[in-house]
C-alpha cells in the first residue's frame, strides 16, 4: 500500500513544458449587487421588493459557484439557498432567521452584520477592487503557484470571483476560484491589502493545477486511505510550497510574503462522518 501511493504521488511526467493559464474570467459584480441589497436593508423599501434584488443576485453565477462549494456531494444540504437568503433578510427582518438553524449560516451571520453596519467601508472596498489591477494581478499568482506543479500539471484556465461571503476565506471548484470579499487581508484602517491577493490567487490556483490521479483498489478502505492523502497532499503542498509555511526546507519565491492560512482542511473534517468507499473531492 505505501509502495503503490508513493510511487503514484511522486514519479510523474516531466515531460511538458511550465506555463500558466492563458484565459480567466474575473468577476466582482456581486460586491456590486449585494451593495445594493444593504442600501435596499437600510432603506423603507418593502421585504417582498428587497426579496427580489436578493434573489436575481443569488442566481448569478458568483453565488451558485458558491452553493456548489458549500453543498458537495459529502455535504450536500451544508448551505441551502433559502437558508442563506432569509440570514441576510434577517438583517433587518430577524424574525426570518434564528441563530441556531444553520452552523454555516451562523458564522456567516457576523459579517453580514458588520458590513450592514459599516457600509461606507464596503462601498470604499469595491472602489478599491475596481480600481486594482486584477488581470495581471491573476497572472503573477498563476505563475509563482505553477512553479510548484510537476511540469507534467498545467494550471488550467478558470473564472476567478469576489464576492460577499461569510465562510470559506477562498475555495475552488470545477474551474472555479471563489474569494470571501468579506475575508480579505486589509489594513488597520480597514482597507483592502491588494497586493496580498496575488498570495491567495497562488495558493487556489496551485490546487486547480494538482492533478493526481487515484489507481483503483479492490479494497475500500485502501481507495479511503488514499482519498485522505489526497486531500493533505492538495493542501499540505500548497501551503508549504507556495505559502512558504515554516518548517522544513523550501526556498522562498520571494521575501516578505504574507503567510496565507487556508481552513478547508477543518471544514472537511467539521461535522463529517467518514464512510468507507467515500472520495474527498473538496480540491477540485
Amino acid at each position: 500500500m505505501k509502495k503503490i501511493i508513493l510511487i503514484s504521488f511522486f514519479c510523474l511526467s516531466l515531460n511538458t513544458p511550465n506555463g500558466f493559464a492563458q484565459k480567466v474570467e474575473t468577476d466582482i459584480t456581486a460586491c456590486k449587487g449585494i451593495l445594493a441589497v444593504l442600501e435596499q436593508l437600510q432603506s423603507d423599501l418593502p421585504k417582498l421588493a428587497i426579496e427580489k434584488t436578493l434573489d436575481s443576485i443569488l442566481l448569478t453565477r458568483p453565488y451558485q459557484v458558491m452553493f456548489k462549494h458549500y453543498n458537495r456531494n459529502w455535504r450536500p444540504k451544508h448551505l441551502p439557498k433559502s437558508v442563506f437568503k432569509r440570514m441576510i433578510l434577517s438583517l433587518k427582518f430577524p424574525s426570518q432567521y434564528k441563530l441556531g438553524e444553520n452552523q454555516r449560516a451562523d458564522a456567516m451571520f457576523p459579517y453580514w452584520k458588520n458590513a450592514f453596519n459599516n457600509i461606507e467601508t464596503f462601498k470604499k472596498n469595491i472602489s478599491m477592487l475596481q480600481e486594482a489591477k486584477l488581470d495581471e494581478m491573476l497572472q503573477q499568482g498563476v505563475s509563482n503557484a505553477q512553479k510548484w506543479l510537476p511540469k507534467s500539471m498545467k494550471i488550467p484556465d478558470f473564472s476567478y470571483f469576489v464576492h460577499p461571503n461569510g465562510g470559506s476565506n477562498e475555495f475552488a471548484i470545477n474551474g472555479n476560484q471563489g474569494y470571501d470579499f468579506f475575508q480579505l487581508k486589509t489594513d488597520m484602517d480597514g482597507n483592502i491589502d491588494i497586493p496580498s491577493l496575488v498570495d491567495l490567487i497562488a495558493h487556489e490556483s496551485h490546487h486547480l493545477g494538482l492533478k493526481v490521479s487515484a489507481p483503483e483498489f479492490k479494497n475500500p478502505k485502501d481507495s479511503l486511505a488514499y482519498s485522505f492523502l489526497q486531500v493533505f497532499v492538495a493542501e499540505g503542498t500548497a501551503s508549504k510550497f507556495v505559502d512558504n509555511m515554516p518548517g522544513g526546507f523550501v526556498d522562498k519565491i520571494s521575501e516578505g510574503r504574507s503567510k496565507n492560512t487556508d481552513t478547508e482542511i477543518m471544514e472537511i473534517w467539521r461535522g463529517y462522518t467518514l464512510k468507507e468507499g467515500e472520495l474527498f473531492d473538496a480540491f477540485e
